[in-house]
């Protein structure tokens, strides 16, 4: 694709920040943004602590639980390079959610119907192809926000996912309590987390209908038609009062359903203005001799004629050889093994206290309580100072790294101690938390920005799917290599302190390459 058909964001609208409409219409995208991450954290929080006692009524074995439970990451594997896929495609965000909530109600619907074990399956299946948002989502921040600004705004859709995994069991307590029949539909502690959920998808379809818009199509469908204008107020100023003329002023974010479309085909007879406050306003009341068309300004009707041929079409190959970039296959590493180390400790949490500390399930819901208000205060600073103290994502990945380095050592030095001296080991394991989760938001922020400033603006959906991917194969091999790993935690510490080591020395070796391919993005989408 070449430079000038594809422009970039802060070329192509310089003064997009100071369009009051637009960024009313992209603070509420963001928002049901927000709210729906909301919602796939509470359904985590919510399905998960049940699965198990709803299960146990169709009398299944216990790796049956592990197959329901990792078949919501393998339909999110399906889903996200798909999404991704479409949305560089078609740029319709708001469409694409819709459907991915329909997926979330007729998942959670088909899970609460208490008829087979496989009805819970399938359940789950169809609920974890809704889990493609993320790759849609991504792409829309990149598409509407300047490269400045996306670390902050990603820490915030991560801020409602571990929001909703935080109050997320307080709504599973109210749900343990019902127990009502609806003609041969028992809703029980099993069935009424699905209930719920669809409920709640419903009403995100709601929101989604009224407050998402397609912000990333119209950007290119206006730049299509106003391929040469910046809406930048460093301009004359121009007294818009004039009588003589009728002016009709126009925002970024006018409708495109319109049946007719923006600028004639046949005859362009207006012109365009810049007043003070970096509006762009279009007079369409001139006269023949004043037609901009027909007089001095060829040039711009040729450029908007030429505007008009579409971009090519996306080259798969070309996507797969940018993402095979050594680049790139260090991040990815890099994400692979931070996302194995974090999903193991999730499992081995409950294990090590009940096992080793002799905690009752209350002291481990306040460790995973007190760990997601940290995981919040985390996403809340990232999204705060990152853009203002100007941290690079490559910063906030190298302290990942170190940060689990440094945990997986102390959970070493952790079993060295007597087993029943507590006061030795305990500073130890309350370091191991704090360091994985503050780990968690960094790296979940960090990368996801980082590939969309290595990867083209076009292909974002599908870069943004491959990635996301990586975290689902995490979450299905992480837990099963930690329920091996429990009894011979000094070595499942030492092979992953080995394999962390060589992705921090291969994200160091390629830090200067990184940088060079940042420079390089810019130049192309500039």
């Amino acid at each position: 694709m070449s430079l000038t058909q594809q422009p970039a964001f802060d070329s192509r609208f310089e003064n997009l920040e100071k369009d009051a409409v637009f960024i009313r219409k992209r603070k509420a995208t963001v928002a049901c943004f927000i709210t729906r991450m909301f919602l796939l954290g509470a359904e985590y929080a919510i399905i998960l602590p049940s699965i198990w006692l709803y299960l146990k009524k169709f009398n299944v074995e216990p790796w049956f639980l592990g197959i329901v439970i990792a078949v919501y990451p393998f339909a999110a594997i399906i889903s996200l390079p798909v999404v991704g896929y479409l949305f560089d495609k078609l740029k319709r965000i708001k469409e694409i959610i819709l459907i991915l909530n329909s997926f979330e109600i007729i998942g959670n619907i088909v899970y609460a119907i208490p008829i087979s074990k496989w009805m819970v399956f399938m359940g789950r299946f169809l609920a974890g192809l809704g889990d493609g948002f993320y790759a849609c989502a991504t792409s829309e921040v990149v598409h509407t926000y300047p490269v400045s600004q996306r670390t902050g705004i990603f820490a915030l859709l991560e801020l409602g996912r571990v929001l909703g995994i935080t109050f997320g069991p307080a709504l599973n307590f109210f749900l343990s309590k019902v127990d009502v029949q609806i003609g041969g539909w028992r809703i029980d502690s099993g069935t009424s987390p699905g209930l719920f959920m669809a409920l709640l998808w419903i009403l995100c379809q709601v929101i989604t209908i009224y407050y998402t818009s397609n912000l990333s199509l119209l950007i290119e469908e206006r730049a299509r038609y106003y391929p040469n204008i910046k809406l930048d107020t460093r301009g004359l100023n121009f007294d818009c009062s004039k009588e003589s003329k009728r002016m009709r002023e126009t925002s970024l974010c006018e409708s495109l359903n319109d049946e007719e479309p923006l600028i004639s085909q046949t005859k362009l007879s207006f012109k365009l203005y810049k007043s003070t406050n970096g509006a762009l306003y279009v007079d369409d009341n001139l006269t023949e001799e004043e037609s901009w068309a027909e007089s001095n300004n060829s040039d711009f009707s040729t450029s908007l004629n030429s505007s008009k041929i579409l971009p090519p079409k996306s080259d798969l190959l070309k996507l797969f050889l940018t993402l095979c970039t050594t680049e790139i296959l260090c991040i990815f590493y890099a994400d692979l093994v931070l996302w194995l180390a974090q999903t193991e400790f999730e499992v081995l949490l409950p294990l090590i206290t009940q096992e080793s500390y002799n905690w009752g399930e209350n002291y481990v819901s306040v460790v995973y309580m007190v760990g997601g208000v940290w995981l919040m205060i985390v996403f809340f600073l990232i999204y705060k100072f990152a853009e203002k103290l100007k941290i690079k994502d490559q910063h906030f990945i190298l302290i990942s790294l170190i940060f689990t380095v440094l945990a997986l050592l102390l959970m070493m030095c952790e079993q060295i101690p007597d087993s029943k001296d507590i006061k030795k080991r305990l500073p130890i394991f309350i370091s191991i938390c704090v360091l994985i989760f503050s780990t968690i938001p960094l790296n979940l922020v960090a990368v996801k920005s980082l590939v969309s400033k290595l990867t083209p603006r076009e292909k974002q959906g599908l870069a943004q799917g491959v990635y996301s991917s990586i975290g689902r194969v995490a979450l299905i091999l992480g837990p099963i290599l930690a329920s091996a790993a429990f009894s011979h935690l000094i070595i499942f510490a030492t092979v992953m302190s080995v394999l962390c080591i060589i992705g921090l020395v291969w994200f160091v070796l390629n830090l200067g390459n990184i940088r060079r391919k940042i420079t390089l993005m810019d130049l192309r989408n500039s």
